[in-house]
């Protein structure tokens, strides 16, 4: 399995974070892969567009809709995602 590192979480982004894990029964790294694959699920033809290149900006993605979201997803999240994904040439 690969690992993936997010670096630059505000303390209140994790504690975000860590509310949703017990809300899920999770630990705050599974709840943060859940997120991870919910997002990406969300656009799958995306994903295959996305270059190795475009990973970081993938992950900015990520935490800007946990910072933003207190449940699931929304879809303004989504489209917020496909479009910068969009704009690193990944469609």
């Amino acid at each position: 399995m690969k690992t993936i590192t997010l670096r630059g979480v505000s303390e209140s982004l994790h504690e975000k974070l860590e509310t949703r894990a017990r809300l899920h029964h999770r630990t705050v790294e599974q709840e943060a892969l859940r997120c991870l694959e919910e997002l990406i699920q969300a656009d799958e033809f995306a994903l295959k567009e996305v270059s190795d290149q475009s990973w970081p900006v993938i992950e900015q993605s990520l935490v800007a809709a946990l910072n933003d979201a207190s449940s699931e997803f929304s879809e303004a999240d989504l489209r917020r995602y496909r479009d910068l994904a969009k704009g690193h040439g990944a469609a």
